[in-house]
């Protein structure tokens, strides 16, 4: 398990094998209260790891949930992201077809 912190906010990333499954798990921690866990891709877990660890600093509540956003978008699940969003900024991110396959593409490559 790796593990990164900045004032009150602590993320782990662990590596979980059951057998032949290996899962890759990301769990926040804010104020020493469990902030959620997410089950992400080898790739986008690295990434992460190692954007946080340059810049410890974004390291904030804030920056949680703009992450949560963005694994909505490189996971295609535009129903989530609509109700993240509405939790974050009061109303719900409207995106056309178009929109949002584009924003998938783009999400997408930046992790391979």
């Amino acid at each position: 398990m790796m593990e990164l912190k900045n004032e009150d906010v602590r993320v782990t990333f662990e590596k979980l094998e059951n057998g032949r499954a290996i899962s890759n798990r990301i769990s926040f921690f804010v104020n020493g209260r469990d902030y959620g866990h997410v089950y992400v891709t080898r790739e986008f877990g690295n990434w992460w790891f190692k954007f946080w660890k340059e810049n410890l600093f974004r390291l904030s509540e804030d920056e949680i949930d703009r992450f949560y956003l963005r694994l909505c978008v490189y996971q295609d699940d535009y129903d989530t992201y609509s109700d993240i969003s509405k939790d974050m900024f009061g109303f719900r991110m409207r995106k056309t077809s178009a929109e949002w396959d584009r924003m998938v593409r783009e999400e997408r490559k930046i992790y391979h």
